[in-house]
């Protein structure tokens, strides 16, 4: 057994270890080193890791985590574990190596193998390091299921998952290996399974609100992953990568490919016609439309779409960019089966025109003012005996102050406008009806014997990715401010070296936190290290307290204590110190 390298009575450190939440300094492998050299240091949130003792990369996107490191995953586990457990969840393990065969029943094998690490075993088969586990958690169930009885299902797990990025960077914010904790649901049908949609993310909500940093649920695209229903989770923070539409009014916040706005008092989604609309398309196909560019001499911009029977042409502002997403996600039949190539001649049974409403916002004839002589005069006579529907609809990406959909009364002049903030996404949510189990032939017997298929939700949570996010959202120059229920030390205590009797009394003290709450202490007994070190280590690694036994204890028997969060620092016996650490224990319980 290895003991400090200092002056640590014997007695005094065989009588902590039978203490499991004290700890020392001088045994905490990895502990901050001065000298401790950056291999990585494009975000704050891995500079303070890497310098903090918490993580050490080891390859491109492959790190490891250290003692520190460790104890704040494990805290940040045992919150997720216990809010998937008041719901009903089932905690599980599921294998790191997928078959490709089950991926490919599923179709996501072709859509996904460039972004997976693949490997053949010595019969040949192909399997993968599993970035996500939905075929894997589907086919299970899909062995064990036959009467609805069994429903509802929540099952989950938190383990690694592996992703070949081409450019890993930000440390644990994009990396090849990640700790997710993900969550499936099985239910009897679509209402049940928005029941258990809606139980599910209320039990995320009490996990974000835990750890006390804000947040927001934001609406957004399903992806990959399938489904009509989906929410993210986001710390804003300048740091993020993805962009998010925020009202500062109420709770609406969408992420930007699925967000919607309102760019004018009133915006229409059904068809309608209008005069100077048509008056402007058919001057649009008098100029041999096929050919003219996306950018032309009109005030807005245009993009045409054909199908077999029909042109569809998309009218937008210039300041504006044209949302696929929003097109091909869409419903309604107008954005059905459509092609962006043109055929020469070619004359559609009908036109169609979608017009943006973001033209609406303003002077919608600005277009048509302008007096333009057609190029291919028999071309365009064609043309003008083909029936022309007009159409409104939202058709553009939703940008910073657009008006917000929710909370702007549709009979009133708008007033709450949208913010864009980048964030960091930390949770998703889907809904993913029958996506898996329809491949997959998860069925069951209804009460009428009838064979239905299972309808099916997914919840994700980065765990490794939040430490980042959490530490972009939460720090100083001094370094790391956890949330109090995660920190790897919930107090640090530091005695002055030097002091007589101060590391024997710094020992009592821990032990006393420790017979009446159930914190963890870290008692610094280095003897080589500097006052000044001491304290800016505990800083750094994010010590919600830090009580300091310096020449105020050995003058007046009263302790300095410097609260992380605040910055605060007072001057308290040892009674204060101890109302005050029961009161945190309350906070972190409650």
């Amino acid at each position: 057994m290895k003991f400090p390298n200092s002056k640590f009575p014997r007695k005094a450190f065989y009588s902590t270890l039978r203490s499991p939440n004290i700890f020392q300094v001088s045994q905490v492998y990895g502990f901050p080193e001065k000298d401790e050299k950056l291999t990585e240091a494009s975000l704050n949130s891995n500079e303070l890791l890497v310098r903090g003792g918490f993580i050490r990369q080891t390859s491109a996107g492959i790190f490891n985590f250290l003692p520190l490191g460790l104890r704040v995953l494990n805290k940040l586990e045992k919150i997720i574990d216990e809010e998937m457990h008041q719901i009903g969840g089932q905690k599980l393990m599921l294998p790191l190596l997928s078959w490709s065969q089950t991926w490919k029943k599923t179709g996501r094998w072709e859509t996904n193998e460039s972004e997976m690490f693949t490997l053949k075993d010595r019969k040949g088969s192909t399997f993968c390091l599993a970035p996500t586990h939905e075929e894997e958690i589907t086919s299970l169930v899909a062995s064990t299921l036959s009467s609805y009885r069994q429903l509802p299902l929540l099952l989950y797990q938190i383990g690694k998952k592996y992703r070949d990025e081409l450019r890993p960077r930000s440390g644990l914010l994009r990396s090849r290996e990640f700790i997710m904790k993900d969550m499936y649901s099985f239910d009897v049908d679509e209402y049940k399974a928005k029941d258990s949609y809606k139980l599910v993310t209320n039990a995320y909500r009490r996990i974000f609100d835990r750890l006390g940093i804000e947040y927001v649920r934001a609406e957004a695209d399903s992806g990959n992953i399938g489904g009509d229903e989906s929410h993210e989770y986001h710390y804003l923070t300048k740091a993020g990568d993805d962009s998010i539409l925020v009202c500062k009014n109420c709770a609406y916040a969408a992420n930007e490919e699925k967000a919607t706005g309102i760019t004018a008092p009133s915006v229409l989604s059904t068809p309608h016609t209008y005069g100077d609309l048509e008056s402007v398309v058919y001057r649009l196909l008098g100029q041999d439309f096929m050919k003219l560019p996306e950018n032309f001499d009109f005030d807005f911009k245009a993009k045409m779409y054909i199908d077999r029977e029909r042109y569809v042409i998309f009218l937008y502002s210039p300041d504006r960019e044209l949302s696929t997403f929003k097109i091909w996600k869409s419903s309604s039949p107008i954005y059905t089966n459509l092609i962006a190539s043109t055929l020469d001649n070619f004359v559609p049974k009908t036109i169609q025109i979608v017009v943006d409403s973001s033209i609406l916002h303003g002077d919608s004839n600005k277009a048509s003012q302008k007096e333009l002589t057609p190029t291919s005069e028999s071309y365009f006579e064609r043309l003008r005996s083909i029936p022309i529907s007009v159409f409104i609809d939202s058709i553009t990406f939703t940008k910073h102050d657009d008006f917000c959909p929710k909370c702007n009364p549709a009979d009133e002049e708008p007033r709450h406008r949208l913010k864009e903030e980048k964030g960091i996404e930390v949770a998703h949510t889907f809904y993913l009806g029958t996506k898996y189990s329809a491949p997959l032939k998860a069925k069951f017997k209804n009460q009428v014997q009838d064979s239905k298929l299972a309808e099916m939700g997914c919840y994700g949570i980065g765990v490794s990715r939040m430490l980042s996010a959490i530490i972009e959202k939460s720090h100083d120059a001094d370094g790391i401010i956890w949330p109090a229920v995660i920190a790897p030390f919930s107090v640090s205590i530091i005695p002055l070296y030097g002091v007589k009797g101060a590391l024997e009394q710094a020992l009592k003290l821990a032990k006393k936190i420790t017979n009446i709450t159930n914190l963890d202490v870290l008692v610094d007994d280095r003897v080589n290290t500097s006052y000044k070190t001491k304290i800016a280590d505990s800083m750094l690694i994010g010590c919600p307290m830090t009580v300091i036994l310096g020449r105020e204890w050995d003058m007046t028997n009263r302790y300095e204590v410097r609260i992380r969060e605040t910055g605060k620092t007072t001057k308290s016996d040892e009674s204060e110190i101890l109302k005050s650490i029961l009161l945190q224990q309350q906070i972190n319980t409650a």
